[in-house]
């Protein structure tokens, strides 16, 4: 990394890690040794020192308090030091990872307090939180669920694996024809069981761990596996060939990047400021120990330190390398258009090569905010010339190409938990489904409606159904099968997104859908509760 990314020269770089250690033998105190950075994994716990080491980098979390004081400790004590002209110069500098830098420093502080400074109250810097979530039903813990035997099976040799590998966890009663178990199972349990029983029985496992965190799970018997859940999908026709309508239809490539305006790149490009996770430990003349927070204690190593070694095009060709998402764009392209956004870059803001090269982290930030930007723009037009230019696409909502919705194949985030009792899923799980809010009156109305048969709880799966918009494949929130043949797709949204241009997008292309399926498909978004929308369409 400081090689590719830093032009540091390899001989300035010793590695003493595990059984490699260029360290030994070498004079660090030698005016001569051009060693100037050390990367170890546990040289300074072992007690090495290297006396005018200024700057330590630590990548390791170090949560104790001796930790902490072991390795800031070395560079902290400046020994031999003089007092320079330049105060940035009296200090040394300590990078560390860690989830709470508060902690860090206040326990370093504390350890100068326990090698014989001065306490200094501080308790108003030290800032704590505590965040939690449940991931399952409260009640899972003290839920007692079964579920059927599955057909087909060597009972016996079921029960016998199935009680071993889960330690007793799960029980198997071969007189009632069940298994059962107490409290939640894990997903090593799961995978577990899963292991050790036939392929069959893989179904019954997982409804059997659903039920153990609180899921609610419709009985075997209610699920009608003779009807044929396939939805027509919305296609293009070129000649006798039909295709799934994506975003390969209406975007050609490759994409001239080279052709687009660079110059909101400065839009997004901020010279880095120091991070607010920052502070000054300090010892008075007295002897007192003081921690201050601060934002300014690093500001003169942002941009005034400029990087040496980079010229024009290695830059151009870093930053060309770590472009995210650039399949279409060719690399002559988009080094053109990096040469232009850095000029732009210059000229804004009076910099020169080695202090945007300091800089690069935040230039390849600013690079794909703007590219993002640019992409939007073009896939936007060409979605809208794709569905109303002069030579519009010849759309077909066909079932030649449906997508039928498979049990064993759609797994769920999270069962739904709730207390209502879903009738009419497709499915056992019902998943990914709040107990509570509007999507969830959205999903029980269609399950007491009278001309809903079967209805989905539609999620971003790869065995979804799904309908492109100009940026990106959108996946609607439920599909439903009416007693007359038709399906009914629904996305719900809050009444503070009916106006976007997202949902509008997903309005055009829905209705598209709809409007090319010979009458077997209905399209609706549904806000604010809004079901008699519902009820309308249907008729």
């Amino acid at each position: 990394k400081l090689i590719a990314d830093f032009s540091v020269p390899e001989s300035d770089i010793a590695m003493a890690t595990g059984e490699k250690d260029e360290l030994d033998g070498v004079n660090l105190f030698d005016p001569k040794c051009q060693i100037r950075f050390v990367i170890t994994q546990s040289k300074l716990r072992e007690g090495w020192d290297c006396s005018f080491a200024y700057v330590l980098c630590s990548v390791a979390e170090q949560k104790s308090l001796r930790a902490v004081e072991q390795l800031l400790g070395r560079v902290l004590r400046l020994p031999n030091a003089r007092r320079k002209v330049h105060k940035e110069l009296n200090q040394a500098y300590a990078f560390a990872t860690t989830t709470s830098f508060q902690a860090a420093a206040s326990n370093l502080k504390e350890g100068l307090v326990q090698n014989g400074f001065e306490r200094i109250e501080a308790d108003d810097l030290i800032r704590t939180g505590v965040s939690s979530f449940d991931q399952y039903s409260p009640n899972a813990l003290d839920l007692v669920v079964e579920e059927a035997l599955p057909a087909g099976l060597d009972l016996d040799a079921f029960k016998a694996k199935i009680e071993t590998v889960t330690l007793g966890r799960v029980t198997v009663d071969l007189e009632a024809g069940v298994m059962r178990t107490q409290g939640m199972l894990s997903n090593y349990q799961r995978q577990s069981m899963l292991l050790a029983v036939p392929e069959v029985a893989a179904r019954a496992v997982d409804a059997l761990v659903h039920k153990s965190r609180g899921a609610r799970m419709a009985p075997v018997a209610q699920v009608q596996s003779d009807i044929m859940f396939a939805v027509p999908r919305l296609c293009v026709r070129k000649g006798n060939q039909l295709s799934l309508f994506d975003r390969t239809e209406f975007l050609d490539n490759p994409w001239r990047l080279d052709q687009c305006d660079a110059g909101g790149v400065v839009d997004y490009f901020k010279p880095p400021n120091p991070s607010q996770n920052q502070a000054s430990i300090d010892v008075d003349s007295a002897g007192n120990a003081q921690l201050e927070f601060v934002e300014d204690l690093t500001r003169h190593m942002s941009l005034m330190m400029a990087i040496r070694g980079f010229s024009r095009p290695g830059l151009i060709g870093w930053l060309d390398k770590r472009l995210p998402s650039r399949k279409e764009i060719r690399p002559a392209s988009s080094a053109v258009f990096i040469d232009k956004a850095l000029s732009a870059i210059e000229g804004k803001y009076q910099l020169d090569l080695g202090q945007i090269a300091r800089a690069k982290a935040q230039v390849l930030e600013a690079l794909c905010r703007a590219i993002d930007d640019l992409r939007d723009k073009r896939e936007a037009k060409a979605f809208q010339l794709g569905l109303f230019g002069d030579e519009p696409l010849a759309f077909e909502t066909s079932a030649d190409m449906a997508l039928v919705f498979d049990e064993d194949r759609y797994a769920y985030n999270q069962p739904y938990s709730g207390n209502t009792t879903i009738k009419k899923h497709l499915f056992r799980v019902v998943g990914d489904l709040e107990s509570k809010g509007e999507e969830y009156d959205c999903a029980i109305y269609l399950d007491n409606h009278s001309r809903v048969t079967k209805w989905v709880r539609n999620t971003v799966k790869p065995d979804s159904f799904w309908l492109q918009t100009a940026s990106d494949k959108f996946y609607p929130d439920f599909v439903a099968l009416l007693d007359d043949g038709r399906y009914l797709v629904i996305e719900y949204k809050g009444a503070h997104l009916v106006s976007t241009d997202d949902t509008k997008d997903k309005d055009l292309i829905g209705n598209i859908w709809a409007q090319n399926s010979s009458g077997k498909g209905l399209f609706l978004t549904v806000s604010d509760r809004h079901f008699a929308a519902i009820d309308k369409a249907i008729a």
